[in-house]
């Protein structure tokens, strides 16, 4: 029997994370249902940034090579705070978004994504240069970045829920109504046809 310690499985796990991602990547490139490969654009408006949002799990490669790693350990724990909440509001925004105004968020994307992005750069590069980039005290210094950004993006993420559960609101209110007219209508023409029974009955 093999003996490994604890940082082999962390390893692995890591691994299996990445290929999982990859694979998701893979379908949303490639495959289509339906109707959402006839209307793609509709549906996913934007499937390039999804496609990218699963990609980026190759940053994470360095814990995979070396869990032992403080720099890869350092952005293997700062990575899913920091970014997971800003996937979350970017795939509600580009779903719900397709009936709705997903351009008017498209900004608002792009801008948290920025700020991701530059929370996360130095840790990417710390971890994949092989001597390191950050010394003691920038690191104390990505680090509270790195939980003021993650804040940031849970606030992202909440509001992208709100707005959807906002849209679905409307869309029953607008359902309701339109529901409710045509039984107007409805009744309307079973009136008058009432109306027309009745005059002929009395010829």
């Amino acid at each position: 029997m093999i003996e490994t310690n604890n940082y082999y499985w962390y390893g692995v796990a890591a691994a299996v994370y990445i290929v999982t991602c990859m694979m998701f990547s893979a379908v949303r490139a490639f495959h289509n249902c339906g109707t959402p490969k006839e209307r793609r654009d509709y549906i996913w408006p934007d499937r390039k940034m999804q496609v990218g949002i699963y990609l980026t799990a190759l940053v994470l490669l360095p814990y995979v090579l070396n869990p032992h790693s403080e720099a890869a350990w350092l952005l293997m724990k700062s990575y899913f705070p920091c970014t997971y909440y800003f996937y979350c509001g970017s795939l509600i925004f580009c779903f719900f978004g397709t009936v709705k105004q997903w351009k008017m968020w498209k900004t608002t994307n792009l801008i948290a994504a920025i700020i991701t992005f530059l929370a996360m750069l130095p840790l990417i590069l710390h971890a994949w240069i092989p001597s390191g980039l950050l010394t003691p005290e920038t690191i104390k210094i990505c680090n509270v970045a790195v939980i003021v950004v993650s804040i940031i993006m849970v606030v992202y993420s909440g509001v992208a829920m709100w707005q959807v559960w906002k849209w679905m609101r409307l869309s029953r209110v607008y359902t309701r109504g339109s529901c409710r007219g045509q039984r107007i209508y409805l009744l309307q023409g079973l009136h008058q046809c009432q109306g027309t029974f009745a005059k002929i009955s009395r010829v």
